[in-house]
């Protein structure tokens, strides 16, 4: 259930890094509000990450792969993620504007691991991305 809900986190990351658009029923967020906020727009999903979700889903089910199920915890922590790293430090790190993370120091790994909860996402578990980054706009 852990690998699968991590997973997803990546997926809806991956999916906002694409530059998917946000509802506008939620507050647009920006600067430190992103860490504050209880709702920023986003944060509940699109129709883009739904058709992805719905896509990985058909493809786990063609390799008799369990079906993933939707955290509304994980795409908040995506959503935020995707907000910092393009209005906040606007170049793709593991490092969250408000807490750094350096590969060699594993004093600043909870600066990735511990975000679902420094966001208050309701998510009890570590967190982890897979952030991908292409020049051409096609994934190969």
């Amino acid at each position: 259930m852990t690998i699968n809900r991590l997973c997803l986190g990546s997926v809806f990351l991956f999916l906002f890094l694409l530059g998917s658009q946000t509802a506008n029923s939620q507050a647009n967020c920006s600067g430190a509000q992103i860490f504050t906020a209880p709702a920023c727009a986003g944060d509940m999903g699109t129709a883009d990450g739904s058709a992805l979700f719905r896509m990985v889903n058909e493809y786990r089910a063609a390799n008799k792969l369990p079906a993933l199920h939707s955290s509304r915890s994980l795409n908040m922590v995506a959503n935020r993620r995707l907000l910092d790293l393009k209005q906040n430090l606007k170049v793709l790190t593991h490092s969250w504007s408000n807490c750094a993370y350096d590969l060699k120091d594993l004093k600043t790994w909870p600066c990735v691991n511990d975000a679902p909860r420094r966001l208050n996402s309701g998510y009890q578990g570590q967190g982890y991305e897979t952030l991908f980054r292409t020049v051409s706009g096609s994934v190969p």
